[in-house]
């Protein structure tokens, strides 16, 4: 006998989300448009991140919202991901101790992205080579000349070059 489960059962366990409207790249080069989900809240009461759901090692895959289906997107396939609409990513501010790091960056699939990095860094070791190797999360967050933000996959970057302003 099959079981059936009610018509709202599957609400009760679900976390409210908020949609991301993102353009990505995947690493063969593939461009998507869609949406990513992220938290509708945090304990602290703010907005949820896509960048801290995609630095999630709980979680292998994420559904991109393409017209009225979900694309399931494995996470260490995707290369980057402009977020169209960042005002509540990027809504944590510069903490005094955070290093600011101008970057090029070249990816595996031969994309490249420009823009500015922070990071926490002992004071002695602020280079852009200290940046890369003791960056923790998988999806680096970087800020471009246009103010948006992208998410990239560190795992895909090729090669780095420091902006040097004259």
């Amino acid at each position: 006998m099959p079981t059936t489960c009610p018509p709202d059962a599957t609400k009760t366990w679900r976390i409210p989300r908020r949609r991301v409207s993102v353009r990505i790249e995947l690493t063969d080069g593939t461009p998507l448009s869609g949406s990513l989900y992220a938290d509708a809240k945090t304990a602290s009461g703010a907005p949820g991140r896509v960048a801290d759901r995609l630095n999630d090692a709980a979680e292998a895959f994420v559904p991109l919202a393409v017209e009225h289906r979900h694309v399931l997107l494995r996470k260490s396939g995707v290369a980057l991901i402009r977020l169209r609409d960042d005002s509540d990513e990027r809504s944590r501010p510069r903490e005094r101790d955070q290093t600011e790091l101008k970057l090029r960056m070249t990816m595996t699939n031969g994309a490249t992205v420009q823009g500015c990095v922070r990071a926490r860094l002992p004071r002695q070791r602020t280079r852009a080579l200290d940046f890369l190797n003791l960056n923790s999360q998988v999806f680096v967050e970087m800020i471009g000349g246009d103010g948006h933000l992208t998410l990239i996959n560190s795992d895909h970057i090729a090669r780095v070059i420091e902006v040097i302003e004259i």
